[in-house]
């Protein structure tokens, strides 16, 4: 009795089948009986857990590189943030620059109508 199997992107599902877990490798997701799915989907996920899992002892080497990249990370961050403020920023001022035309627009228009009603009271 076969108990995994490989459906690909738009297969159906056999009925009394869940879905186990994904191959994030390719499109496939692999599908179980129903109750061995959670069976799979946990041995899986442990399985990925423990390999992540940060060792106990690490070489001088490993902690100079892990070192390295979390700093290279940090920085990597804090210019893409940067770069995210001074563009918000600029978004910023060039909206007050709109802003403030459209007022000084505004404010000439019904100084305009202003003075076309006083000469017209006039005539």
């Amino acid at each position: 009795m076969i108990f995994l199997k490989r459906v690909g992107p738009m297969d159906l599902i056999d009925k009394g089948y869940g879905v186990a877990y994904r191959c994030h490798s390719s499109l496939f997701s692999v599908v179980a009986p129903v109750p061995l799915n959670w069976l799979v989907a946990a041995a899986v996920n442990s399985w990925w857990w423990a390999r992540s899992a940060p060792i106990a002892w690490e070489s001088p080497r490993q902690r100079v590189m892990r070192r390295a990249y979390r700093r290279g990370y940090e920085r990597g961050l804090s210019a893409g943030r940067r770069a995210g403020l001074e563009s918000w920023q600029k978004l910023r001022d060039r909206e007050l620059v709109v802003a403030r035309a459209e007022a000084e627009v505004a404010k000439d228009l019904v100084l305009r109508i202003a003075r076309e009603r006083d000469l017209e009271a006039q005539r």
